[in-house]
């Protein structure tokens, strides 16, 4: 990573490290089409970002702000409460989960 860059934070599944992959247009100028981040350990992907008006350092630099913006949702707990629902098991949201909170 290029010194003044902001650091690419690690997966938030895994904890493993992430890299930037970009795609170049097959031509003289090869600039980026699309962008995403991947973790090296487990795989998953942040969302593919498509930009035709952007340098490679412009599009990185953009994936990276958008993956490290991931992380605890306010509303995870009825996310797994859902989940829970479909697959038929049962999940109680903690009391202290903003979820809770903002309900009350």
């Amino acid at each position: 990573m290029p010194a003044g860059w902001t650091p690419l934070l690690p997966c938030p599944f895994c904890n493993g490290p992430a890299k930037v992959c970009i795609g170049l247009r097959r031509s003289q100028d090869q600039l980026p089409t699309d962008a995403f981040i991947e973790c090296t350990r487990c795989g998953s992907c942040g969302p593919m970002i498509e930009r035709y008006d952007l340098t490679v350092e412009q599009m990185a630099r953009y994936v990276i702000r958008r993956w490290n913006r991931r992380g605890a949702h306010t509303n995870a707990g009825w996310k797994l409460q859902r989940i829970a629902q479909i697959l038929g098991s049962d999940y109680i949201v903690p009391a202290d989960s903003p979820q809770e909170a903002s309900d009350a």
